[in-house]
């Protein structure tokens, strides 16, 4: 492109109107116009197809979390409401979660066996008994 621009230029010094190098220092401009052009057209189209892609991905990502938030609420609704003690725990053995239904079993809040290792809540329970 700036090499067509420069001959353009070169040819628009030694040409006088009308003659063969006043054409052809046109005809350069004007495909390295062309050029030019086409670059940014193709520029443009890859902006808005990434665009695109990204403003799909944010619909998605909030139908998701609105999914995950539907899921959480029936989560929360059955361990609150079932008889049984659920309770989830990480890689560690600390409890993550803890059903309401553990105050009436152990006596202990769930706020207070979370972050407890199951061990230790069970060693707990059994001296208590002792």
């Amino acid at each position: 492109m700036a090499i067509l621009f420069g001959l353009s230029g070169i040819l628009f010094q030694f040409s006088s109107p009308w003659d063969d190098e006043w054409w052809s220092w046109h005809f350069l401009r004007v495909i390295a116009y062309f050029i030019v052009f086409w670059f940014i057209a193709l520029e443009y189209k890859i902006i808005i197809s990434n665009l695109k892609k990204h403003l799909v991905t944010v619909e998605e990502k909030k139908e998701i979390e609105k999914k995950i938030q539907e899921s959480e609420k029936r989560f929360r609704q059955i361990t609150e409401n079932a008889s049984e003690w659920i309770w989830e725990t990480d890689a560690k053995g600390l409890y993550t979660y803890d059903s309401p239904i553990v105050e009436k079993l152990l006596g202990y809040k769930p706020e207070e066996v979370v972050e407890k290792n199951i061990f230790m809540i069970y060693f707990i329970l059994m001296t208590e008994k002792s």
